[in-house]
């Protein structure tokens, strides 16, 4: 009997090992993802560009244990408004399947200094975002 529950215990820990080994890189984000490193002092980089259907994936950088919290905003016109709101610890996600400029900061940070762009697609991003 006491073999039977270690076997089952064994087996029930690989098939959840693997499956989060498929499912992503070394620090969870999609091994495909483009990154953005949120860091005390804002992204890296502050603009980045792909094309329809990219994942992004912003990973977590911060110091002192805090979360980071992103947003979505709006700073110009040429803007395509959008929903990213996480406050996390590790990683956030989100597939961009529409061109665009996608706006976005850190509200730890502060929205003027933790700000950045995902240029997605034949678009521009002519104005100069507040953190630049």
């Amino acid at each position: 009997m006491q073999r039977r529950t270690l076997l089952s215990a064994v087996s029930s820990g690989a098939i959840m090992y693997s499956a989060g080994c498929l499912g992503g890189g070394e620090d969870g984000i999609s091994e495909d993802a483009e990154v953005i490193e949120v860091h005390d002092d804002g992204f890296e980089p502050i603009r980045l560009e792909v094309e329809p259907g990219t994942t992004v994936g912003w990973e977590h950088h911060l110091s002192g244990g805090r979360d980071m919290e992103l947003r979505s905003t709006t700073f110009d016109d040429a803007a395509t408004e959008w929903e990213l709101s996480e406050r996390t610890d590790s990683f956030v996600e989100h597939t961009f399947e529409e061109e665009g400029v996608y706006h976005f900061y850190e509200n730890i940070i502060t929205k003027w200094a933790g700000c950045g762009a995902v240029i997605v697609g034949d678009v521009e991003q002519d104005e100069p975002l507040p953190c630049e």
